[in-house]
């Protein structure tokens, strides 16, 4: 009986052993060819086959294949029947492989071969109906059904039922049959045996003396034969088990099911078909690396790449460790020109240490051509190979184009965090692209700002910019030199020369800047395009900024402190010990600011029922020698969260108490946070703002929010930020009890009437107060601040805030 085997009615036809058939043999005739289906939508639903419609196909892979895409006639129909079905289809072709069909191996390459050959034909003229998708699920359920039965352990092994049933007496040898011959012939037959046993005897005899030296020889020679096959011989446990060779081999992947796989390689719409198999029918000892078809391997990947199977030749490659064949420069260059190259170019090496290396070293030469002007910007004795490495690894054509090189950035990003590498010490101008990338970002949004704000250019106007612009520059002379750069090309009458003084820059700036527009060539490549104008950056969305008077406030009687001592946390500590409710949040400088990954939260606020917003510096407890401050920190702020006397509220505070949890000492610090009322759950749209309008009737003016927060002191605008956002959560809350909104029913109750009484603004705020150097005492004092004006009052306080009796701020439990 032949596995696999077609009917006369399938095609392509095939044998159960056709590894070594020709292509000829697969072409599909027009007797054999599906019958046309309509194209109109059926009458009737299509369902699912079950699995006595796929019984009657144990010896025919061919009409299985039509009798599915009968009952899946498109992709759609497949997924939303595969998808959450009681027996999908690649479940009920391993039953059906498991119970029915004799060669496994052959019977599933049967089915991917002429699943692949018929939408190669049938796609021509019916692409959406038999598409590459379409032909990928069906062919890797089949693989995914044989891997399945090739992981049946050995005490499963079994025959086919249908095999079963199919054993007779006709198979039965005739010298295993029980004879009723007479007793005479048996009797006659007996003494013929005895006769012919005499004389051989006679004939041993005459010659046992003359062989009984050569038999000692052959004994000898006989023993150490089979101390050699004890020493080979390696017992499975399918030979334990006493399994039959023919079941072992329905379990088996044989020499003929490679040869087939091999076969289909030659065949270009087959490739996707041997692609899948490699893993399942092992073929990397075949087709890979020093195996004997390892042409036939390159050849395979070659394919998968000419017919943008981008993913697919990957997975080959790496499935067959022929990244000899596919060096990673040469390879990088193929794939750069596609979307998806950030995606794909890492996992081509990942796991792989080496090869990253190689990859990164190309993208860092790559990004060198970016830097290799004539205007000094970057040392000489980093580019001075630049000319040669021109001629091994030549400049991509796309790296004039923005897109093309966030893509080449985000490869890079990934492949080094895969490896641990630091960018700035090993791979520089990959590094010194992000960062550029990040400054570039950071000018024009600072731009939109200044035309938003009427064309204000002034320095003041645009502080936060500012404050993220010296934080990412300050470090490195060539990041300062773009910065300069960048700004002069966008025409900025006041930033240059601010810059340039503050970053100590002067004789570039006066160099650049009076350099015409043809020498002022970055890269290495001619026609550059430069920033343009910054009155071409526009808001990506119009709005009219509101009057100054209809932004939130902070009320005039609430008080700013600052907790950057010992002294100060003492404090902060007795005053959240007095409170009923306090309002949560933090601030951090945006990832893109920073040099290193990891976000860092710089500063805690804590608005309390007791007239107070605490802004607890951590940045400042950040540094080494303030260790003993930052347990202190530590302490009072578990002391709070832990409490479930006072209730806390935050509006969308998971982001804020994970990256407070890494701030802590240890390595998993325990901040358990009871009583949280999170506000983010009031309003699904609109955020933080969207809760003030429309529960206080303001704007928040958002703008402080990407400034530097690690710079000390903060500025005003800063001070009245921070503020503001922690303390609006108190008023809110109230506003919600107020009006009986239905959030409130689900809120522990605490009344509170505060008094909006809105401070100066923001340009009569007095200046931060300079942080002091943490008190190594721990005292629970602590020392009043500098002599400031009367005019202004300190940031600091020398005693907490005692509300008074015209503030109506009363409890009801």
């Amino acid at each position: 009986m032949v596995a696999g085997g077609t009917s006369s009615s399938s095609s392509p036809t095939s044998t159960a052993h056709d590894g070594e058939s020709s292509d000829d043999e697969w072409v599909i005739t027009s007797r054999d060819r599906p019958k046309k289906t309509s194209k109109h939508k059926p009458s009737t639903p299509v369902s699912a086959l079950t699995d006595a419609e796929i019984l009657p196909f144990c010896t025919d892979p061919t009409g299985l294949i039509d009798r599915l895409l009968q009952a899946y006639p498109s992709i759609e129909d497949w997924g939303r029947l595969q998808h959450g079905a009681e027996h999908p289809f690649q479940a009920q072709l391993y039953r059906l492989l498991e119970g029915q069909v004799l060669d496994p191996g052959t019977f599933v390459l049967t089915m991917a071969r002429y699943t692949a050959l018929l939408f190669a034909e049938k796609g021509a003229t019916d692409p959406k109906k038999y598409s590459a998708k379409f032909l990928r699920s069906i062919v890797s359920a089949c693989f995914r059904a044989m891997d399945r039965l090739l992981q049946t352990p050995p005490t499963q092994y079994k025959m086919p039922e249908r095999e079963k049933d199919l054993i007779s007496f006709e198979d039965i040898e005739e010298d295993n049959l029980i004879s009723f011959d007479d007793d005479d012939d048996i009797a006659a037959n007996n003494n013929h045996i005895k006769e012919e046993a005499a004389d051989s005897q006679d004939k041993n005899d005459d010659s046992d003396d003359d062989s009984a030296e050569d038999e000692d020889e052959d004994e000898d020679e006989e023993e150490e034969e089979e101390e050699d096959d004890d020493e080979e011989t390696t017992v499975t446990l399918v030979d334990l088990l006493g399994i039959p060779k023919d079941v072992q081999r329905r379990y088996t992947v044989t020499d003929e099911h490679k040869a087939m796989c091999v076969s289909m390689a030659h065949t270009e719409c087959l490739v996707i078909v041997v692609h899948y198999a490699i893993t399942t029918f092992q073929l990397q000892d075949v087709l890979g690396h020093s195996g004997h078809a390892e042409p036939m391997g390159i050849y395979l990947c070659k394919e998968l790449l000419r017919q943008s199977r981008y993913t697919e030749c990957i997975k080959s490659i790496r499935s067959l460790n022929l990244f000899d064949a596919f060096p990673v420069e040469q390879f990088s260059i193929e794939i750069m020109n596609i979307s998806q190259a950030q995606k794909l170019l890492p996992t081509y090496v990942v796991g792989l240490p080496d090869l990253s290396r190689r990859l990164l070293r190309f993208l860092n030469v790559q990004f060198r051509y970016i830097y290799a002007g004539s205007l000094d910007i970057v040392p000489r004795e980093l580019l001075d190979s630049v000319d040669e490495d021109a001629k091994s690894i030549p400049a991509l054509t796309r790296l004039r184009d923005p897109n093309f090189m966030r893509a080449l950035r985000e490869c890079a990003a990934t492949v080094a965090q895969d490896i641990h590498a630091s960018l700035r010490d090993d791979y520089y101008f990959i590094w010194l692209s992000q960062r550029h990338s990040s400054l570039r970002f950071m000018i024009t949004e600072r731009a939109i700002q200044q035309n938003a704000d009427n064309n204000n250019v002034s320095i003041q106007a645009s502080a936060n910019w500012n404050g993220l612009i010296l934080l990412l520059t300050q470090e490195d002379p060539v990041l300062a030199k773009l910065a300069i750069k960048e700004l002069v090309d966008i025409q900025d009458p006041v930033a240059p020369a601010h810059f340039a003084s503050c970053l100590k820059q002067q004789p570039f700036f006066i160099a650049y800047n009076t350099l015409p527009m043809r020498d002022r060539q970055l890269g290495y490549f001619d026609n550059e395009k430069m920033l343009p104008h910054r009155s071409a950056f526009q808001a990506r969305k119009r709005s009219t900024s509101p009057p100054q008077e209809h932004y939130y406030q902070l009320p005039y009687h609430i008080q700013p402190v600052m907790v950057d001592t010992s002294e100060m946390a003492h404090h902060m500590q007795c005053v959240l010990r007095q409170s009923k409710i306090c309002s949560l949040d933090t601030e951090w400088v945006p990832s893109f600011a920073r040099e290193e990954s990891a976000t860092k939260t710089a500063l805690l606020q804590i608005a309390t029922d007791q007239g107070s917003v605490f802004l607890v510096d951590f940045y400042t407890a950040f540094i080494p020698e303030n260790r003993a401050f930052l347990l202190l920190l530590y302490q009072v702020i578990q002391e709070l969260f832990i409490s479930k006397d006072i209730i806390k509220l935050a509006y969308d505070f998971t982001g804020d108490i994970s990256l407070l949890r890494q701030a802590m000492p240890g390595e998993k610090a325990e901040l358990p946070l009871n009583n949280l009322i999170d506000f983010k759950h009031v309003n699904k749209t609109g955020g933080l703002g969207g809760l003030v309008r429309t529960f206080l009737g303001r704007t928040m003016n958002k703008r402080q929010r990407m400034s530097n927060w690690e710079q000390r002191p903060l500025t005003p605008e800063q001070v009245e930020y921070a503020c503001g956002d922690v303390y609006c959560l108190l008023e809110i809350y109230s506003a919600l009890i107020k009006s009986k909104h239905p959030f409130a029913s689900s809120m522990p109750i605490v009344h509170l009437k505060l008094p909006h009484s809105p401070r100066p603004k923001a340009s009569n705020v007095p200046p931060a107060y300079t942080p002091t150097t943490p008190s190594p005492s721990g005292s629970s004092y602590f020392s009043p601040p500098p002599h400031t004006p009367s005019a202004t009052r300190p940031l600091h306080l020398t005693q907490p805030y005692i509300p008074q009796a015209n503030d109506q701020m009363t409890y009801h439990n």
